[in-house]
């Protein structure tokens, strides 16, 4: 019987209790209550910081959001981001005179027409393609970061800054990432090269983790904070039916609040011992009636996948190699929200 390592792992430590905040009763009947009910973590992080400004600083948010009228979501996020009052006015007055593309990349980047639909994505021209081989984490941080922030993509597609803000995925772009070419490519390189940096560096405690290896879940849980939502890594059982249905659930969930799901995949032993362990990196971004739209960063485009990917009660020693795992074929380790702030 084919095996991966992170579900030997998983199996072996859940009598510790490993993975209980996942698959415990309630917190997976919180997730399934929250697909139906869900506002969306940017509004209420956004109705937060309102709430919290003083007199000032709302009329000014409120005003941010009344210029950019069907827009307003934009600016929503860009709220809710934590961005400065202040850039978040300049934005709001520029927009009328943004480019297109720019326009595009800051209401969705994974959004052709405003429907986040199976095909290609791009800023402009330029297809969102991991940089080499060892960047597919770092390709899927930093399409996370675009999707939250508008500041983040409007960066990517213009070189633009607004008050002189700078978010921090950007300033690890021009800091780590070299950022030496002043265009599109060159900043959606930089981008990658910064989030790689960031999550390699002190990622063993005070050691790196070698950057030939990928990035490590743990690191993509530190880096992922979408909105400031605390994101947490959990390696998958995926021969366990109760886990996968868990694991589906959860990530349903995420999405329905507007926080995409950062997941692993790899091979098995029967594919060889190199691939019992993470080989790839995918983001879930969007639901379907069959399961899941993930962002493949090797082929910078949408793919559906199926929530039978997830395991359990699906034959597990098949071989099949999934479009929306990355031609792989199992799902080891997820990063998506942490299901409770007590946990």
């Amino acid at each position: 019987m084919a095996w991966t390592l992170t579900s030997v792992v998983a199996r072996a430590l859940r009598p510790l209790g490993w993975g209980r905040r996942w698959l415990a009763d309630d917190a997976v009947a919180r997730a399934e209550a929250l697909v139906p009910a869900s506002v969306g973590a940017a509004a209420r992080a956004w109705e937060r910081r309102v709430t919290a400004s003083s007199l000032a600083d709302r009329r000014a948010l409120e005003t941010a959001l009344a210029e950019l009228a069907d827009d307003g979501d934009v600016i929503i996020r860009a709220g809710a981001t934590g961005a400065p009052i202040d850039a978040i006015a300049a934005l709001a007055s520029s927009w009328a005179k943004l480019h297109a593309d720019a326009k595009a990349a800051a209401r969705d980047p994974f959004a052709v027409a405003g429907v986040r639909s199976q095909g290609p994505v791009a800023f402009g021209i330029v297809t969102a393609r991991q940089v080499d081989q060892t960047t597919c984490g770092a390709a899927v941080l930093g399409m996370l970061h675009a999707a939250a922030d508008p500041f983040v993509a409007i960066w990517i597609v213009t070189g633009r800054y607004f008050a002189g803000y700078t978010p921090e995925a950007v300033a690890a772009a021009i800091i780590s990432g070299g950022a030496e070419r002043g265009d599109i490519e060159g900043r959606w390189r930089a981008l990658q090269r910064g989030q790689h940096v960031e999550a390699t560096e002190n990622a063993l405690g005070p050691f790196p983790w070698p950057r030939a290896l990928g990035t490590p879940p743990w690191t993509a849980a530190r880096l992922a904070s979408p909105f400031g939502i605390r994101y947490r890594s959990a390696m998958l059982d995926d021969r366990s039916p109760e886990a996968a249905e868990a694991m589906v659930a959860h990530s349903s969930a995420a999405i329905a609040d507007g926080l995409p799901v950062v997941l692993y995949s790899g091979g098995d032993s029967d594919l060889g011992l190199e691939t019992v362990v993470p080989r790839h990196v995918v983001l879930l971004v969007a639901a379907t009636d069959e399961g899941f739209l993930a962002y493949e960063p090797g082929r910078g485009a949408l793919v559906p996948l199926r929530r039978d990917a997830f395991g359990g009660a699906a034959p597990r020693d098949d071989g099949r190699r999934r479009p929306g795992l990355g031609d792989w074929s199992r799902v080891a380790w997820l990063v998506l929200p942490s299901p409770s702030p007590s946990v």
